[in-house]
């Protein structure tokens, strides 16, 4: 194929040339719209996918919601129950203190009213 000819401002002359590099353009704009709505159409349904997981993942959590009440409440009784034996365990504890006090004294008390009772210029 013959060089086209060129104007000196460089534009091409041959008006054939012209059309092909207008069909090239055309085409080129044609791909790339192509791939432009590819492109979008791909974002669109990773975006519809991404939705489905977060709605998965919301459905899978709002199930798993009752176990961890009821997980939590059977932790929370139980450290209820453990809490309420050693208060009780320590309350007996400071109770059997009292009764021993209590007999020591009263086993002081006869004993010096016993002294006193005989021997009443000791007192």
């Amino acid at each position: 194929m013959p060089a086209p000819s060129r104007h000196p401002s460089g534009f091409i002359q041959d008006v054939s040339e012209l059309e092909e590099s207008l069909k090239y353009l055309l085409d080129a704009e044609r791909r790339a719209q192509k791939l432009v709505d590819t492109a979008l159409a791909d974002r669109d349904r990773l975006l519809e996918q991404a939705a489905d997981e977060v709605r998965s993942a919301e459905e899978r959590f709002k199930a798993r919601i009752p176990g961890i009440r009821d997980s939590f409440m059977k932790k929370a009784v139980e450290k209820a129950d453990q809490t309420n034996a050693e208060t009780l365990r320590r309350y007996v504890e400071h109770w059997e203190m009292l009764e021993q006090e209590v007999e020591s004294r009263r086993e002081r008390a006869v004993r010096e009213a016993m002294n006193l009772l005989l021997d009443p210029a000791s007192g």
